[in-house]
């Protein structure tokens, strides 16, 4: 999974640094590794590239799943979120959030729609999902709930190094394996014969 993350990181030219670290966080809150990357894979593919956009989103999306915690999930929100700037429409569940934080939402559709710029559609979404206080929602979780977290951010970072020994370990097991079915492919004559030979 990580390595999944750190492939996107590259291809989208975000830290992966940065990005691990974000996983990390987004997981002692979430609970769920898959869904921490399935949300950050989401939110580089939107071509939300800068460690200050990424964070700003990041955090609003948190407080959300954590507000709506029952029915809106962080990957969802980012899929969501992904559509809407691709489509310059509010979609799914990011969509919902809109709607459920008291946004009209025919009305600002209709103020995207009029807006042919893209990079001003993508601005004024951004901008009203900050105005939604839901990163201040988030920061107040995670005061709250400072030591919990801070285990599972340490529980998530004993995981991201360990998935590092494995991708360092990958060609050494490889060849291993290789040198093992090397060996059994060798020796198969032999046990076939034997087997033939034992009484039935």
């Amino acid at each position: 999974k990580l390595a999944m993350l750190e492939t996107t990181a590259k291809e989208t030219g975000t830290s992966s640094d940065y990005i691990t670290k974000k996983w990390g966080s987004i997981n002692s809150v979430l609970g769920d590794s898959g869904a921490a990357v399935e949300g950050l894979n989401n939110l580089m593919a939107a071509g939300l590239k800068t460690e200050k956009e990424l964070d700003s989103v990041i955090s609003s999306l948190e407080g959300a799943s954590i507000k709506f915690k029952d029915t809106l999930k962080f990957e969802g929100l980012s899929d969501g979120l992904q559509e809407t700037l691709a489509t310059g429409q509010l979609i799914g569940p990011f969509g919902e959030l809109f709607e459920r934080s008291g946004i009209n939402i025919d009305i600002f559709n209709e103020k995207l729609k009029a807006t042919t710029e893209p990079a001003k559609r993508q601005q004024m979404i951004l901008s009203q999902l900050s105005k939604l206080g839901l990163g201040e929602f988030s920061k107040s979780y995670r005061e709250a709930n400072k030591e919990m977290l801070a285990n599972e951010d340490a529980v998530s970072k004993t995981t991201a190094i360990w998935a590092g020994y494995a991708d360092a370990f990958l060609p050494i097991s490889t060849q291993l394996r290789e040198s093992f079915n090397g060996m059994l492919t060798g020796i198969q004559p032999f046990i076939v014969a034997i087997a033939q030979k034992v009484p039935a």
